[in-house]
């Protein structure tokens, strides 16, 4: 189950480094989302610890496809992707992918998801940790 970690997790997250790597790589991602036709929803940025998530809820419309993207700092080696329904229920999840995993989700039904950035494991502590939703 779920819970409140989500929510917790996005509360205790520390500010991002302005300029950042992870927020750097963010926005590169999304000049090439625009030349793919995509078009940029949302981003949030944040210091977080390793174990630690960052967390967004968005609502993802019936029919549309939907590109999410991750960055990590500069010496993240694993930034888990995760889709979580409002029960709680994993509805999509990315691992492995390194510091840049991307994650595609097209909803049967207008349903409101959490998207989840899991810091699993970088050389140093605390790493800057950017999320991109974009859709088509």
């Amino acid at each position: 189950m779920l819970g409140t970690w989500p929510l917790l997790a996005l509360a205790l997250a520390g500010p991002a480094q302005a300029g950042s790597e992870a927020e750097s790589c963010i926005q590169t991602k999304t000049w090439a989302n625009y030349e793919s036709g995509y078009s940029l929803r949302t981003t949030s940025h944040a210091g977080i610890e390793i174990g630690a998530r960052l967390t967004l809820k968005s609502t993802f419309y019936r029919g549309r496809e939907y590109l999410i993207q991750a960055c990590g700092g500069a010496t993240t080696q694993e930034l888990d992707l995760i889709l979580f329904n409002l029960q709680g229920q994993e509805v999509a999840r990315v691992d492995g992918a390194g510091k840049q995993p991307t994650l595609r989700h097209k909803s049967a039904q207008t349903e409101t998801l959490y998207i989840v950035a899991h810091l699993r494991a970088a050389a140093a502590g605390e790493q800057d940790v950017s999320i991109g939703l974009f859709y088509k």
